[in-house]
């Protein structure tokens, strides 16, 4: 009896037609059902993609607008570089001139210094100048007097006839001018004479008047 059993179990038992066409109608309504999720999946997430692309088209967007500022930034930072390029060489320019103007400055004080010296030594060779100029002056004044008073002795002894002086004689003028030989304008030079002969002189025209005072 057990025998028989296990034999009944062990034969296999085949699936007939019907459940074959219901396995297959299974099937496919799973594929199907499969695919109407992802078709309703496809059809949620067509929002989702448009919101996505509106984002993408906004971040280009923005950063297009990012990279014309950094255009526009970079154009800005370099006219900052190049008017501190053109400052730098305005101020070198400056101070290169600066210092000429300082070198000839220093030159021209020097040149100042030693004009200062040329006239104080200038001025004092005008001052010595003007002195010795004085001196003589005041003594061609001097002399003008002298030679006065001995044309004035002369007149006087001519009028007083001829008179013997010395071995000479002297003898009226026919002209304006009164002259006699051997008078001390002879012996001058140039307006001076010496201490002697001014003494001579001056005991000769003494002399004139005793005689004239005789007479």
């Amino acid at each position: 009896m057990n025998c028989i059993k296990l034999k009944f179990w062990l034969v296999k038992v085949k699936p007939s037609e019907t459940d074959q066409v219901e396995d297959e109608t299974k099937q496919v309504d799973k594929s199907d059902e499969a695919t109407s999720i992802l078709e309703a999946e496809k059809l949620s997430a067509l929002p989702d993609l448009a919101l996505k692309n509106d984002e993408i088209e906004m971040l280009r967007a923005e950063l297009e607008e990012k990279a014309k500022q950094l255009e526009v930034s970079g154009e800005e930072s370099q006219g900052i570089k190049n008017q501190l390029n053109e400052a730098a060489l305005n101020i070198l320019s400056a101070q290169v001139k600066e210092k000429e103007m300082s070198l000839k400055l220093n030159q021209l004080e020097e040149e100042l210094e030693i004009s200062k010296g040329n006239a104080g030594q200038l001025n004092e060779k005008l001052q010595a100048t003007e002195r010795a100029k004085e001196a003589l002056e005041a003594e061609m004044k001097k002399m003008r007097v002298q030679t006065e008073q001995w044309r004035k002795a002369a007149y006087a002894a001519v009028l007083a006839g001829c008179v013997e002086m010395n071995g000479r004689v002297i003898e009226p003028s026919t002209g304006g001018y009164i002259g006699f030989v051997g008078s001390p304008a002879d012996d001058l030079d140039d307006g001076f004479g010496s201490g002697k002969r001014k003494g001579s002189d001056k005991k000769m025209f003494g002399d004139l008047w005793k005689k004239k005072g005789q007479r």
